[in-house]
């Protein structure tokens, strides 16, 4: 069961709370707002966070804001100007082509286990339970249950997952990152050369077309409900 299905409406009131204090605060105290506005907005966020911790564990709490924060509100092109000091320490620079490879990693692992998580959350629990009572273990399980039954849907995720990093490649050139992007940004837009630029956009929209047409190949190849 998901966890919106669970959650209770009394979650809410930290957010009702947040959006009447953006409206009501800066029209009856405009000066105190903008001084303590940053504070407001981390007490309510704890009344959301605390209560949601104790009754969905810490853990499920920080997978769930570390996936949101990367992957729904922090812009790959700022995650990677954040992580340039841990870049230079785990990587040698912050800035080559080599060099991206770990905020690509960052940004992508939250991404992907979702990505796992739902198309396992898809496989029939009936098909589960009659795997354990003919006593398999949980690594048959998984070898032999989970991962044919869900591989579809891996498939179409991992298209999904490739064409994103693809993206992100791309705007990884500002960081000195390379490949399609770099030529498109330094040698198109900077150097004014836009017959450059639009050649590499247009051979990175084939690349995404490839990569889909690919995934939904396999996802039918695999997929045993059509056959």
């Amino acid at each position: 069961m998901e966890i919106g299905e669970t959650i209770s409406l009394a979650f809410c009131i930290p957010f009702v709370g947040m959006l009447l204090s953006i409206a009501i605060f800066p029209l009856i105290a405009g000066e105190w707002w903008e001084r303590n506005r940053k504070y407001m907005v981390i007490i309510w966020s704890l009344l959301f966070l605390i209560p949601f911790a104790a009754r969905y564990s810490f853990g499920l709490m920080s997978e769930t804001l570390l996936d949101i924060v990367i992957n729904d509100y922090v812009p790959f092109i700022i995650l990677l100007a954040m992580l340039f000091p841990v870049t230079r320490v785990v990587m040698g620079r912050a800035i080559g082509t080599a060099s991206v490879i770990f905020p690509l990693t960052v940004s992508a692992f939250p991404y992907v286990a979702r990505m796992v998580e739902g198309s396992f959350n898809e496989v029939d629990n009936g098909i589960i339970e009659a795997a354990q009572s003919m006593g398999s273990s949980t690594l048959q399980i998984i070898r032999k249950v989970l991962i044919p039954e869900a591989m579809p849907s891996l498939i179409n995720g991992f298209a999904i997952c490739m064409t994103t990093i693809l993206g992100y490649t791309a705007m990884a050139s500002a960081a000195g990152g390379g490949g399609l992007g770099a030529l498109a940004i330094t040698r198109g837009l900077n150097l004014r050369q836009y017959d450059v630029m639009y050649a590499a956009s247009i051979v990175l929209v084939i690349l995404v077309q490839i990569i889909t047409m690919l995934g939904s190949y396999l996802t039918r190849k695999f997929d045993h409900r059509i056959r």
